[in-house]
């Protein structure tokens, strides 16, 4: 997965649960680290951090992280 701000890669499950167009990446996990996908826009009366918002670009890629021709 890319955004502006940076690229992880991380292991899919494709469903149709979140929608069309919508990807989910658990923000829990060290391993995902999607904080390199998101912003640094705060809340200003909460503080918390927009992580629900982020254009991204999924790339399937193979065991190796190229990219494949899906």
């Amino acid at each position: 997965m890319e955004s502006a701000r940076g690229a992880i890669e991380v292991r899919a499950e494709v469903s149709d649960r979140p929608g069309d167009g919508v990807l989910f990446v658990p923000m829990h996990f060290a391993e995902s680290a999607v904080n390199r996908l998101t912003a640094e826009h705060f809340d200003p009366t909460s503080g918390i951090p927009e992580y629900k918002v982020a254009s991204v670009r999924a790339t399937p890629v193979d065991g190796e992280g190229v990219p494949t021709d899906e």
